[in-house]
């Protein structure tokens, strides 16, 4: 989320997700498991729900202000199940804005 603001390119911030993966170990089960990974880690959101710009590793659009975009992390274990995260986001000038009001707690499904 730090790293999200104007002028960020798409494939940029999937390359910093991908490398936080990396830094906690999890890049095994970062976007799901092999061979069923997702290719992506969020979206825009205007008149529909899912619209470009797709957040992918090698995406040279670049976000502007005033866009709204989605972060969709999943992590996926194949013996304890997944956890995923999604939010809606503002793009600011120098920083983003969440707007998702949904609590940050764990629950079981």
């Amino acid at each position: 989320m730090a790293s999200l603001q104007d002028g960020i390119k798409c494939g940029e911030l999937f390359d910093i997700a991908y490398s936080s993966a990396c830094h906690w170990g999890v890049e095994e089960y970062f976007l799901g498991l092999a061979p069923r990974k997702g290719d992506f880690i969020g979206h825009g959101i205007g008149l529909d729900a899912n619209e470009p710009p797709i957040l992918f590793k090698k995406s040279n659009f670049v976000l502007r202000s005033n866009f709204v975009v989605t972060i969709e992390i999943h992590l996926t274990h194949p013996q304890h199940g997944a956890v995923k995260l999604e939010d809606m986001v503002l793009i600011k000038e120098n920083s983003c804005e969440i707007l998702s009001v949904t609590e940050r707690e764990l629950f079981s499904v």
